[in-house]
């Protein structure tokens, strides 16, 4: 972070170069989320040192980069040091021509040199950039008129922020399960704020978009309530996950008892590729066919496929798949697709789990969609457990198992940070689960952990989650009392 000048003047000298395509499409998507009365921060490229913010140079930006930015993190899109983006598209006129009308845009030119000679540094920026921003009126005018709903649905409380047109904030909150009301509490809220019946279809020109954090996969999980799971791995391998890594948590614990195994049936599949990816024995699909079929006559509708080295070479898992399609499995996971990693232990886990969770997930989001007019084009976005949005069609079990708490993560930091705290410990106690995190300046991220006894690689938040909640239920077990992992939730309460 400490920067001398020749360096300076070198990235200056980059910098005054044409901009590249990706460069404009990166501040075009700013000047769209503008529009829509977001916040846009436009700092120079030293934004990315400094402390505690989260900054992309314009060079790196992709659509996404920027969606997550301007309405998840609230963050600072980068330009280069000399403003030749801004000059070449005039960002720079329209965001101050609109400041004072709408309070959500700020511009900051800072040239870095000045800065380094005038002793000037980049917290120094950071805290000047913060206190801009934390500025920003509560109230701006939406500029297409249209509703925003954010969305935190708990496994016991769905609490609800709305956006209205005119850019006041309102709130509610409501409990997650309530049959005799609705049969969702997250499009309850959303009707109530629109003020039109239950039975009457949300229409698409009313809002803008919907995003949402859910525990629904993170309480199926702790509570073993996803879908009937078949796993099918090569032959000889049918125990590989039961075994697992052999890992030993208690060292001289003597009673040592195995998580529950999400999946009910395991299947082995005659088959097998050498360490480089060829074939040393052919797929038997006729065995295949048989143990799929086998599944699906005891009602199994979801399967996790992972075999042996698929990664270098899936066409056992394609056939396979194929197959399983043809004999009417609703869910297929493959592991190449989930997880396209060395390491059959870690793969073939993370293959189950978004076999477990995904039709919960489909089915949720069925749910909402069927809620809206047939041409709606309001966004449905999800939270995902890395802490960004994505598209509720691309929604996978395997990333939202920490779907609630990752938005919890990213709210703590930014509200810690207006309250000039960088050192955190986080602590949210739910109705169903419980969850512990910790920052210390950046996001701490994990890319293959346990959550409640099972194993997933994917990118996710660090977060410890136990199935213990205000909700708990306590039973009397073994000769003692035991809490969760199930919650009376919200019904019965």
């Amino acid at each position: 972070r400490r920067h001398n000048k020749k360096k300076i003047k070198m990235n200056s000298e980059l910098n005054t170069q044409a901009p590249t395509e990706k460069q404009i499409k990166s501040v075009e998507n700013a000047i769209e989320h503008f529009k829509k009365g977001k916040m846009v921060i436009i700092v120079d490229d030293e934004g990315r040192e400094n402390e505690g913010d989260i900054a992309l140079p314009a060079e790196d930006c992709n659509p996404e980069d920027i969606n997550f930015m301007a309405t998840v993190a609230r963050g600072l899109i980068c330009t280069p040091l000399d403003g030749s983006i801004i000059d070449n598209l005039a960002l720079e006129p329209m965001v101050t021509q609109n400041t004072e009308s709408m309070g959500t845009a700020f511009t900051v030119s800072v040239d870095a040199s000045n800065d380094i000679e005038s002793g000037i540094s980049a917290k120094d920026r950071s805290n000047t950039v913060r206190k801009l921003a934390n500025k920003k009126s509560t109230k701006t005018d939406t500029s297409d008129g249209k509703w925003e709903f954010w969305i935190d649905r708990g496994g016991t409380f769905t609490d609800i922020v709305a956006k209205a047109p005119d850019g006041s904030l309102k709130n509610s909150k409501y409990l997650s399960e309530n049959p005799e009301q609705y049969k969702d509490a997250a499009i309850q809220g959303i009707r109530d704020f629109l003020k039109i019946d239950n039975n009457e279809k949300i229409q698409g020109s009313d809002v803008d978009c919907v995003k949402m954090g859910t525990t629904v996969a993170t309480n199926a999980l702790l509570e073993r309530k996803g879908d009937r799971t078949l796993l099918l791995i090569t032959e000889g391998f049918r125990d590989l996950l039961r075994i697992g890594y052999q890992a030993r948590p208690k060292l001289f614990d003597f009673n040592i008892i195995l998580p529950t195994p999400i999946y009910e049936i395991v299947g082995e599949i005659k088959e097998r590729l050498d360490a480089e990816g060829e074939i040393i024995e052919p797929l038997d699909e006729l065995k295949a066919r048989e143990v799929l079929k086998s599944a699906r006559v005891k009602g199994i509708k979801s399967v996790a496929i992972a075999l042996m080295h698929s990664y270098l070479n899936p066409i056992h898992e394609k056939r396979i798949a194929q197959i399983a399609a043809d004999e009417g499995f609703e869910q297929i996971s493959i592991s190449h697709e989930i997880s396209p990693l060395m390491k059959l232990v870690g793969r073939a886990d993370t293959t189950v789990i978004d076999a477990y969770l995904s039709p919960i997930l489909k089915r949720y989001v069925a749910q909402i969609s069927s809620e809206f007019d047939a041409g709606y084009t309001a966004q449905l976005l999800f939270m995902q457990s890395n802490g960004g949005l994505t598209d509720a069609n691309v929604f996978r079990g395997k990333d939202a198992i920490l779907s609630g708490p990752a938005g919890g993560v990213v709210g703590m930091v930014k509200t810690a940070q207006i309250a000039g705290f960088e050192k955190l410990i986080g602590f949210d106690m739910g109705g169903t689960s419980t969850d512990v995190c910790h920052y210390n300046g950046e996001f701490e991220r994990s890319f293959e952990t346990e959550v409640a006894g099972a194993r997933v690689r994917a990118p996710m938040m660090d977060i410890h989650t136990v199935a213990a909640g205000g909700g708990s239920i306590l039973f009397f077990r073994d000769g003692r009392f035991q809490v969760g992992p199930e919650s009376a939730g919200a019904n019965p309460g």
